[in-house]
């Protein structure tokens, strides 16, 4: 199976047309011969770069939000179908937790549920809680702790 090949000019032909890229001069209008060392132009002075901050002297202020910051309540539907997906990462011990939880639904209460239900209904429970308790919701609360810990 021979490959494509790349029409080079014919891309080059559209670009230099394009908005985006303006035209060139042509070879043939470019002068044949290159000045004389005297009239070559001076290398523009090299820029002072700060090491200051742009945001110097601004000072950031965080204003506490209404729990109800939302215009829209988010209310988990379990039977809503999910059309997104999105990768996550767990460690060993979190997904053999989801596991358990998932066999202990089926054995004791009869529910048949997927892993992806289960964190699902918890993501669904921790964002109402946040837009019902705002900054004393248990997510601002565990990530407060986990973020002080860090430091």
């Amino acid at each position: 199976m021979a490959k494509k090949q790349f029409n080079v000019a014919s891309l080059a032909n559209e670009l230099e047309q394009s908005a985006f890229f303006p035209s060139r001069q042509s070879p043939t209008s470019l002068p044949t011969q290159a000045p004389a060392p005297s009239e070559q132009p001076e290398p523009p002075a090299k820029k002072h770069v700060s090491a200051e901050p742009r945001n110097h002297g601004i000072v950031e202020t965080r204003i506490p939000t209404p729990p109800q910051s939302n215009p829209r309540p988010f209310h988990f539907n379990p039977s809503t179908k999910a059309d997104q997906k999105y990768t996550l990462a767990f460690t060993e011990e979190e997904l053999e937790v989801i596991e358990d939880i998932k066999l202990d639904l089926r054995r004791r209460f009869g529910i048949k549920t997927s892993k992806v239900e289960l964190v699902r209904c918890g993501l669904g429970e921790l964002i109402e809680d946040f837009q019902k308790h705002g900054d004393q919701s248990r997510l601002v609360s565990r990530l407060k702790t986990q973020h002080h810990e860090k430091k």
